[in-house]
């Protein structure tokens, strides 16, 4: 999308997946809640089987100049002016 030319790169660490193992452990549950300010972003909660939560917020891509259509807040923001390694490139879709 044009638009994520827009939106700092992010790089998601160990500590965004703290719960991914309770991903294995069964079926979990999400909650989402309108954020009352803001009609372009939202809560979300989710229960994963075992208990543990992780609260996250999603933002309408029509906030950024976009087509609608929601994303996951995830990641921290890379300065790009660090001298970290770049964000990873997507690679192209397989043909398979």
């Amino acid at each position: 999308m044009a638009v994520a030319a827009d939106i700092p790169p992010v790089r998601i660490t160990k500590a965004d997946l703290i719960h991914s193992a309770n991903a294995g452990a069964g079926l979990a549950a999400a909650a989402f809640t309108p954020n009352p300010e803001d009609p372009t972003s939202a809560f979300v909660t989710i229960t994963f089987a075992g208990g543990a939560r992780q609260d996250l917020g999603m933002t309408n891509m029509i906030a950024m100049g976009g087509p609608s259509g929601w994303r996951v807040n995830i990641g921290t923001t890379i300065d790009t002016g660090s001298s970290q390694p770049p964000p990873a490139e997507p690679s192209p879709a397989s043909s398979s």
